[in-house]
């Protein structure tokens, strides 16, 4: 059986990949240690997994989002995307081969954005579907960062 390795061991990404294990091999990283069997201390361990998904946090930027004060529906606020950066960067800085699913709040056009800086790697293709899902908080999207085979 080929492993699925997975980033973000949080409040969604803890449950998710605890009940995909039931049936599946899976690898889990987080920065924070957990106590599951399916986690490891070293990201380095999910360099050898045809895929990863990675469920990492993506705050809004404006932390009075919280719902403690009115807001005008009109703005547009966004994100802060340090973590799922952080992670793509550290598997092209590890020259991880296998497709990343990136399961969050980030937009399509975001993670297209995020693989160009990474492309610097000359190892990163972008692809997105259109494939958005609904959480227990409203709408994610799901998109794919696809790693080539050297």
């Amino acid at each position: 059986m080929k492993k699925i390795g997975w980033i973000g061991l949080g409040k969604c990404g803890l449950p998710i990949a605890e009940r995909i294990s039931q049936t599946c091999d899976v690898i889990a990283y987080d920065k924070l240690p957990k106590e599951t069997p399916i986690y490891t201390s070293n990201i380095v361990d999910l360099m050898q997994t045809e895929i990863t998904f990675i469920l990492v946090e993506t705050p809004h930027i404006n932390k009075t989002l919280d719902g403690s004060v009115p807001i005008d529906l009109q703005t547009v606020e966004d994100y802060d995307y340090t973590a799922v950066n952080n992670v793509l960067l550290t598997l092209a800085n590890h020259n991880y081969q296998g497709v990343v699913v990136i399961s969050s709040t980030v937009s399509p056009g975001t993670t297209k954005q995020l693989a160009k800086k990474i492309q610097r790697s000359k190892n990163c293709l972008y692809a997105s579907y259109d494939t958005y899902w609904i959480s227990g908080r409203g709408l994610c999207y799901c998109t794919y960062v696809f790693y080539r085979r050297k």
